[in-house]
């Protein structure tokens, strides 16, 4: 019924709490396809150990790292055989009844691309760090499904925290743009759950059922330093630009997505890519002469300014741009 991708990299510490969790599943009908992107630490150990356990049906190692998890994904989605599949973080853990509650869900919609569930924050010794998180303070369980809604929870602020979170439809997940995918280093997660959301239906489910883990090693922290973060974002504004053209209230959202990505990116090798992307938007008429404008002379200056643009200028520019528009 579901296939389980646990792709793993340097989460030794991880990795026996994350396998029991899933092992431990009140559903258990499932495989699990355990993958290891070259691990310098004890990961690869570890995980031999379960080499010959009855639901492991696929163990993968690579000699050389792929250069992004989400080439991790792919090579597990490709393979996975379930009806659903659940992309379950290795440093991540579950509630025990996650796949059971999930399930019970989807199969009662028949338009469901994905259902995502809300989580708790741990640290690096499983103690909880913040309140279960609900996305954008929703109450209760929504549905994404129009432009709009998409523009909004997806694109303006991600609702879904982590895809350890969320339980995939399996036909919808296979029919995704791989080759896309795989070329993002941060930022995939967000453009699989769009793929997804135009296509079908995205639920949420109003239940604690994810563990997300807080640590020093999360790839987020080095893609923001890396710059990675912000580019794999400059690249799902240029996917959605032909898609939300027409569509007045995503096109806004849109860009106060871009805007807040240049307020946030302040370094000089951005410039080139954001300008492109500030050029687009204008020749496609999303965007006026006077806000084109603007956001080229912003360019500039973080070009000139060689990364240390003084605060000043950087705040009046949020006056001129990000409020007025």
């Amino acid at each position: 019924k579901v296939s389980i991708i646990i792709p793993n990299y340097n989460h030794a510490t991880f990795l026996k709490e994350r396998l029991d969790s899933v092992f431990n599943q009140t559903f258990q009908d499932f495989e699990l396809i355990l993958l290891d992107d070259a691990s310098s630490d004890d990961s690869i150990d570890i995980l031999k150990l379960y080499k010959n356990n009855n639901k492991v049906s696929q163990l993968i190692l690579n000699e050389y790292n792929s250069g992004s998890p989400f080439n991790q994904w792919i090579k597990g989605i490709n393979i996975a055989s379930g009806e659903y599949i659940w992309i379950a973080e290795s440093d991540d853990v579950a509630s025990l009844d996650f796949l059971e509650e999930t399930l019970k869900f989807a199969k009662s919609k028949d338009d469901l691309g994905l259902v995502f569930v809300s989580s708790q924050i741990i640290d690096t010794h499983s103690h909880f760090v913040k309140n279960i998180t609900k996305p954008l303070n929703k109450t209760t369980g929504f549905t994404i499904k129009s432009l709009e809604e998409i523009s909004i929870y997806l694109v303006k602020k991600l609702c879904i925290l982590n895809v350890s979170s969320v339980l995939f439809k399996a036909s919808v997940l296979k029919s995704l743009n791989f080759p896309i995918l795989s070329k993002f280093k941060n930022t995939g997660d967000r453009f699989t759950y769009l793929q997804v959301a135009l296509k079908s239906k995205i639920y949420f489910l109003d239940k604690e059922l994810n563990y997300f883990r807080s640590h020093e090693n999360n790839l987020t922290s080095e893609n923001i330093q890396n710059l990675n973060i912000y580019f794999d974002r400059l690249r799902i504004i240029k996917y959605l630009i032909p898609i939300f053209k027409d569509n007045k209230k995503a096109i806004e959202n849109l860009k106060s997505f871009y805007i807040e990505q240049i307020v946030l990116c302040k370094k000089r090798d951005f410039v080139v890519e954001s300008q492109k992307i500030n050029f687009k938007m204008y020749k496609t008429k999303l965007i006026d002469i006077i806000l084109f404008s603007k956001i080229s002379l912003f360019n500039f200056l973080i070009y000139l300014f060689k990364n240390a643009m003084p605060s000043r200028i950087i705040n009046y520019f949020k006056q001129q741009v990000l409020i007025n528009h």
